[in-house]
């Protein structure tokens, strides 16, 4: 379950994770609550929404009577999230997605090979005003291969870029950047994880806690006219 891409022995099986959907309640709680504040339900989809971690996360701060659903081309990943409640259209963007007020894409652009038409794409699901909230790893290009705290993923990522990038792709693709974090990733939980993946044989590069400079990027953007 959740194999991308099996070519030359990549393994990238996943899992439901409950700690991915702690992290992101935080993350959305500090992007987000003062928007939900006046208590109105609001619609919003979660693009690669995988087992659905970040469907938890959105569902445990939006208002009561919000409609929040993912989109999952994967056919075991949409089957396991839609055996714990959640609601997943197995299918790409295009027709037959609803418009919402929100979308998000949470760690998925390195798996995309043209983000200016697929954003054209997300323009077409969100209404007039509505946001488009963002992940990605923060490349900066100017630090050697070692100073990345995980493994590349190559070939099933097909794209690494910056926070300038991003900001650039939204921008040139009719979204405002409201608002841009990035966040570290290398603490302590994430030194013995690895730890434990360099004992059972992956293949993981080990450093010291809070030494690595790389850093998530986190972007918050609202759709023009």
């Amino acid at each position: 379950m959740g194999v991308h891409t099996a070519a030359d022995g990549l393994d990238i099986s996943e899992r439901y994770i409950p700690k991915k959907s702690k992290r992101y309640k935080c993350i959305l709680a500090d992007f987000f609550s003062a928007d939900f504040s006046d208590g109105q339900p609001i619609s919003w989809v979660d693009i690669g929404a995988g087992y659905g971690e970040t469907i938890d996360a959105i569902r445990s701060v939006a208002p009561t009577g919000s409609r929040i659903f993912g989109v999952e081309p994967m056919h075991p990943k949409a089957e396991a999230a839609r055996a714990r409640g959640l609601e997943i259209f197995e299918q790409p963007l295009g027709p037959g997605i609803p418009v919402c007020d929100y979308a998000s894409l949470i760690d998925v652009f390195s798996h995309i090979n043209d983000f200016d038409d697929f954003l054209q794409k997300v323009r077409s699901i969100l209404k007039d005003g509505g946001e488009f909230f963002m992940e990605s790893g923060h490349l900066d290009g100017r630090k050697p291969r070692d100073d990345f705290p995980g493994v590349l993923g190559s070939p099933d990522h097909v794209a690494f870029a910056t926070e300038r990038h991003l900001t650039g792709f939204l921008e040139r693709n009719g979204f405002e950047i409201i608002r841009t974090r990035l966040d570290r990733i290398d603490g302590w939980s994430f030194t013995a994880k690895n730890l434990v993946k360099k004992v059972i044989g992956r293949d993981v590069r080990l450093r010291a806690p809070h030494s690595s400079s790389y850093r998530t990027v986190l972007v918050r953007a609202r759709k023009l006219p």
